[in-house]
């Protein structure tokens, strides 16, 4: 055996063993658990779930049986058969986008049958996907339980005595049904990773005593959340308002009360553990130290947390704050019955502070330690813990002071129960307006209420952000018949709007997929409109299986501003229609909305014209569904004009998968020229996607004169000073910068999707190797890489390596990602994600660590420490308050500076502090308004005047914020493509200067000159 496959012997095994820590044994009464030698029925389809072709394992049921576990047999075949049926009607490769399917219907007979055949206890087995892209429904089958399965649950345990409930779910599903249905045993886990299947039959056979810890809060039902009711709201612009401000997760329920099913950190075990000996040191560094006690039969772990209650309302405090806070825990090592070992914890003094963003102890942004007793809870979990000291704090103090945050949430939960008005929202014209992409929006002159209150020149100005770009139609409130366009003139962004009213009244305008001044000029004394209406044009295109689907260029759901719709008649056939057109500058993107009766595989082609040089098409156009990049392989691109004429053709087909359910095609401009496209087929397959290779694109390139379809460094002669050069002295970095054109400094900020591998996924910063500037190739993910072609190891979701609570494990799982990243020639990893779990059904829970920032934040910096040690980068993400999926490029999340400072940015401060992440990568959505990568407040004055770091920050992929404005706001490198031409002619211009782009590209080499491929590429 080779050392690589060695490695990834070390690697598989590794996965396994998170999976086994990060077990959560919820309930185990009467002994159900472990298991003995007794038969076992399985319930659920789950049980035969199979895993990808890219990373084969057994399922659960053959995991159970590889074990040694008896299950029984005639119950087995029976969901075997349904998997197998299910797998020949689907026929495509699942993946995260498809949902579960519906449980296999089972009588009360049957499982009474399966009793009389042996079994003793019974074993029912819930899935739950949580996912990129979309947000879980408080539906029955998704966060709820289906008719289906709680019907077999029921049925179980009226038959079985002994019921065991294994939960394989991405976050937090309704547990409201174990007031109802009886069942003994309860282990929590997420996806299977890499051995997966056998670390559950371990953990089910006692070989492995469950020591995982919960690293959310678990209530019976989502009414019991403080976010039920104002949680992915998709009308109203999208506007998330984080009313419950700070009292999220247990800080909400240890406060307020509320229906917990099992609280945060809480996990039991096979065995039993003693506390004793509890001491307490005060001091600027608290400490607590105390001995665990294994007073059970079997080895195990135990999780020691040290929780703070600050002084509150009721004590005479000023500030209020949550009952309890998460400050440090330690895990023991695998104690033996009768083992003990002491354990310490430490904290310093001002990390108890609270901030104070209103000024209500005498200074706004300001850390601060209130007056008064800081009692210290040491327990097992966050509603089991005993005082173990107090620190007085004599006077109010400020600990640090930080730079304000701009808000716009207009009130917030306090500690009392009540709501608190923030900073006054008066209606001005100055705070931003949501305009819904799904109801009717109503906006006035502002404080002039009427627009018929204006005289002829006068303007108003409105800020928007618009649920969705694209069509809306405009019609006057109020009004008297009178036209709009004889009564009104209209820009958005500077930018004039024809206004044609039809008979009925009504005008159609185009809004941006940003925030935008909307001007509003009076062509006459006193119009005749109180105010004015939007509505969205709907243009959603139903998919079905049975035929083709025609989606017309011109109906797209969003646009880049400057997308056009054109009327032509085509010069080939002389049929006249309309085009999507005016794609000037890379980045240039149009959504179409679509919503499909049947997920699966789909050919996709093109109507197009073209008139630049023949090429394949991914070369120049990308296909995303929902944000996920879709290989069109095979696809060629060819100059339909060749003899001056404007043919329109339809390119040969590739395969993408398609969710059931709304979904969005956003077709983005990778180069230009790019084509004009007046129809997008769709057409249900049987055919495979290809996600394996390049080659078929390599070859039609080729064909064309074209090269390879991933980065190779050119041997061009060097020119100038070059990055080796500055690598030997760092005084060099201005004048390297200096001598650049404006469109060498433009590519330096920003990225390309073509890839430095052939196993590369999902693209690089771009090259400029003239200069010596080498390409770093970035790689996804939370669950391990993610390489075109190449089976690397599949680890459990990030969520259960947190529940581990083990900081060893989280650094050895930092350096085997190092490792694996270096083998694959990874230079940049994705990850890891620490993101608030602010509400149970946010998709992408499964991805991140916690609902507590600490834990967040010790999880991250251990990863990153250990990655960054072998030589790569880490991408901490999404920063910030990225909280809900569904329309992430568009949600607003209106949220107070102290919940910013303490929940959402403090775990990324944390980080940023402990490890110097080599990247952080931002989020797609708005921050009180303004776009996160756009938010000077958020880029550039607090992580660096404040945390004094000098990394990178970058765009997530394909977001569609303005790479001017982000540069503007100090974001240094856009994502998977830059706006090359954009920002060249913005430098041309002088709209944006080069000392503006100066740090920014500056800081993009210094993180090249950290990364060991980039280091050995400047010294060749």
């Amino acid at each position: 055996m080779d050392l690589h496959e060695e490695k990834r012997k070390t690697w598989r095994a590794l996965s396994q063993t998170i999976a086994e820590e990060g077990f959560v044994l919820l309930r185990n009464e009467n002994g159900v658990l472990p298991l003995g030698g007794e038969c076992v029925a399985v319930f659920g389809q789950a049980q035969c779930a199979a895993r990808p072709a890219t990373h084969p394992d057994l399922t659960f049921a053959e995991g159970l049986m590889a074990g040694g576990i008896r299950v029984e047999e005639t119950l087995l075949k029976k969901y075997r058969a349904f998997a197998e049926k299910k797998a020949q009607k689907r026929r495509y490769t699942a993946s995260f986008f498809t949902g579960m399917d519906n449980e296999m219907p089972i009588t009360r007979e049957e499982i009474a049958a399966s009793r009389a055949a042996g079994a003793k206890k019974a074993i029912v087995i819930l899935k739950r996907i949580s996912a990129e892209n979309t947000d879980m429904q408080v539906t029955e089958g998704d966060y709820l339980l289906s008719a289906a399965e709680k019907q077999m649950l029921t049925d179980v345990a009226a038959v079985f005595e002994h019921v065991i409930l294994v939960l394989e779910i991405g976050c937090v599903m309704d547990l409201s049904f174990l007031d109802e249905i009886r069942v003994e045993g309860i282990l929590y886990t997420n996806d299977f990773g890499d051995g997966g299947a056998a670390a559950a039959t371990r953990v089910l056979k006692g070989e492995v005593n469950p020591s995982g810890k919960l690293p959310m809060t678990m209530a019976r039902s989502y009414a019991e959340y403080p976010t039920c009711g104002h949680f992915g709201q998709h009308g109203g612009g999208l506007v998330q308002d984080y009313t419950e401000d700070i009292f999220v997760g247990y800080r909400y329920f240890d406060t307020f009360g509320g229906n917990v099913a099992f609280p945060f950190g809480f996990g039991l075990s096979y065995t039993t553990f003693a506390v004793s000996d509890v001491h307490f040191e005060d001091g600027q560094v608290l400490r607590v130290t105390a001995t665990v006690t294994n007073t059970g039969a079997r080895a195990g772990r135990e999780v020691l947390q040290l929780y703070c209650a600050a002084p509150a309302l009721r004590d005479g405090a000023k500030l209020g704050k949550p009952q309890k806070e998460l400050r440090g825990f330690e895990k023991t090592r695998l104690l033996q019955p009768g083992e003990k070992q002491t354990l310490s914890i430490a904290v310093p003094v001002s990390e108890l502070a609270s901030y104070d963003d209103t000024g209500v102890l005498g200074e706004k942004s300001v850390w601060v330690l209130e007056k008064g007793n800081y009692t210290l809870l040491l327990g097992t979990d966050s509603r089991h813990v005993h005082e173990a000291g107090v620190h007085f704090e004599p006077q109010t103090r400020v600990v640090r002071h930080s730079m304000p945050l701009t808000t716009t949430l207009e009130k917030r939960l306090t500690a009392d129960g009540s709501y608190e008005p923030l900073a006054s929202q008066t209606d001005d014209g100055a705070h931003c307006i949501a305009v819904s992409s799904i109801e009717r929006t109503v906006i006035t002159a502002g404080a002039k209420l009427h627009f018929s209150a204006m005289k002829n020149g006068e303007q108003v100005q409105r800020q928007l952000l618009p649920g969705t770009g694209g069509g809306y139609r405009l019609t006057a409130v109020d009004g008297d018949g009178t036209p709009l366009e004889s009564m009104i003139a209209l820009a958005i962004d500077g930018i004039s709007m024809p206004l044609h009213s039809d008979a009925a009244g009504v005008a159609e305008i185009t809004l941006p997929v940003r925030r935008c001044q909307m001007t509003v000029t009076a062509l006459c004394d006193h119009p005749a409109l109180a105010a004015l209406a939007f509505e969205k044009t709907d243009t959603t295109v139903p998919v079905l299986p049975e035929k083709k689907t025609v989606i017309k260029g011109q109906n797209y759901y969003e646009g880049s501003f400057y997308v056009e719709v054109e009327s032509f008649e085509d010069d080939g056939n002389g049929v006249p229609g309309s085009c999507v057109t005016h794609f000037f500058m890379s980045g240039m993107s149009v959504v179409y909305r679509v919503n499909i009766a049947e997920a699966g595989n789909y050919a996709v082609k093109f109507r197009y014209r073209y008139d630049g040089v023949e090429t394949v098409m991914n070369s120049v156009l990308t296909l995303a569904v929902s944000n996920i990049v879709q290989p069109l392989r095979g696809m060629a691109l060819e100059n339909t004009c060749k003899d001056g004429k404007k043919r329109f053709i339809y390119s040969n087909a590739a395969v993408i998968e398609l969710p059931q359910g709304v979904a969005y095609l956003k077709l983005l401009a990778e180069a230009v020229p790019f084509p004009d496209i007046c129809e997008i087929v769709l057409d249900k397959t049987n055919d495979a996607v290809d996600t394996t290779t390049q080659q078929e694109d390599v070859k039609v390139k080729e064909s064309k004169g074209g090269g390879l379809q991933y980065l190779k460094p050119d041997d061009g002669i060097r020119e100038g000073i070059t990055l080796a050069d500055v690598a030997k002295d760092g005084t060099g970095m201005q004048a390297f910068l200096a001598q650049l054109s404006n469109r060498e400094l433009a590519t330096l900020v920003s990225g390309t999707s073509l890839n430095r591998t052939p196993y590369g996924d999902v693209g690089c910063n771009h090259p400029l190797y003239l200069r010596g500037v080498p390409a770093a190739q970035t790689a996804d993910g939370p669950r391990g890489l993610r390489q075109r072609g190449m089976a690397t190891t599949l680890y459990p979701p990030t969520l259960i390596l947190t529940a581990s609570f083990d900081k060893d494990l989280y650094t050895t799982y930092g350096t085997a990602m190092g490792e694996e990243c270096l083998f694959c020639g990874v230079d940049l990893w994705l990850a890891p994600a620490i993101n608030i779990f602010r509400d149970p059904c946010g998709g992408r829970n499964f991805a991140y660590s916690s609902e507590d920032p600490y834990l967040c934040g010790v999880y991250a910096a251990a990863v990153i420490r250990a990655a960054q040690a072998c030589g790569i980068g880490a991408v901490l993400k999404h920063y910030c308050a990225n909280n809900t999926e569904f329309e992430r490029l568009k949600s607003n999340s209106r949220v107070s500076e102290r919940a910013l400072r303490e929940l959402y940015i403090r775990a990324f401060e944390t980080v940023v502090r402990d490890a110097d992440p080599v990247a952080i990568m931002s989020s797609y959505n708005h921050v009180n308004d303004i776009k996160a990568c756009e938010n000077r407040e958020l880029i550039t004055d607090i992580p660096r005047s404040e945390w004094h770091w000098d990394g990178v920050f970058m765009t997530d992929w394909w977001n569609d914020s303005d790479h001017v404005a982000e540069l503007k706001a100090g974001h240094d490198l856009k994502m998977a493509t830059g706006d090359i031409d954009g920002v060249t002619a913005a430098l041309d211009k002088g709209d944006l200067s080069r000392e503006e782009v100066y740090p920014c590209a500056a800081r993009v080499m210094r993180m090249l000159l950290r990364l060991k491929t980039a280091q050995e590429f400047l010294r060749k």
